[in-house]
C-alpha cells in the first residue's frame, strides 16, 4: 500500500515514460521474433522483473538443442549456457531486456532508496493515469533518505485520495471504452 505518491504532467517525464514504453513494446516484439525462430512460438516465457529467464515447455518432450530443463521449474527450459548454442541463446535473450522508466524519470524522482533507519530498499511503482504519471512509494523517499531531493516544480506530492480518484476515473474511462 502507498505511503507517498508523487503526480506529474510534466512533459519531459512524459516524454521519458513513453519512450520507454515504445522499448519496451520492440523489446516484446523482438522476444517474440526470437521464439518463433528458435521454434518456440507460441510457448509462454517465464520472466523475473524485464528479464526472459526461460520458457514454458512440455514435460514429456526432450527440450531443444541448446536449452535444458530447469531445475526449480520442471515445466520450463533454460538455456543450456555450458554449450555454444545455449551459450549463443542465452546472450540473445540477455540482450531483450525490458527498460526500467523509474531508472530515468527527470526533476530528482530516485528509482529507489534506502531509509537509514529501515534496513531495507524501497522501489517505486509507477503509472500512467490519464495524462498523469503517478509514483506510489511505501515510504516517505525525501525524508527516510536524506540524499533524495525531488523537484516540486516537476513533481507534486499528491493525498493518497487523488491518487485512488485518479485510478478510478480511469477505470470508468476504459469501462466506457468497452
Amino acid at each position: 500500500m502507498p505511503e507517498t505518491v508523487y503526480r506529474s504532467t510534466h512533459p519531459d517525464v512524459l516524454t521519458v515514460w513513453r519512450a520507454a514504453e515504445e522499448q519496451a513494446d520492440k523489446v516484446i516484439s523482438q522476444r517474440s521474433a526470437l521464439l518463433e525462430e528458435l521454434g518456440l512460438a507460441g510457448h509462454r516465457s517465464l520472466t523475473q522483473g524485464p528479464r526472459i529467464l526461460g520458457i514454458e515447455y512440455p514435460r514429456d518432450v526432450d527440450p531443444p538443442a541448446g536449452w535444458r530443463r530447469d531445475r526449480e521449474i520442471p515445466t520450463a527450459i533454460v538455456p543450456h549456457r555450458r554449450t555454444k548454442t545455449g551459450a549463443d541463446i542465452g546472450r540473445r535473450l540477455d540482450q531483450l531486456t525490458l527498460p526500467d522508466p523509474r531508472r530515468n524519470l527527470p526533476g530528482g524522482m530516485p528509482h529507489m532508496v534506502w531509509p537509514d533507519n529501515v534496513g531495507r530498499t524501497y522501489w517505486p511503482g509507477v503509472r500512467l493515469l490519464g495524462d498523469a504519471l503517478f509514483v506510489t512509494w511505501g515510504c516517505d523517499p525525501e525524508t527516510d533518505d536524506h540524499t533524495v531531493t525531488i523537484d516540486l516544480a516537476v513533481w507534486e506530492r499528491v493525498r493518497l485520495s487523488a491518487y485512488y480518484l485518479a485510478i478510478e476515473a480511469a477505470e470508468d474511462a476504459q469501462e466506457a471504452r468497452s
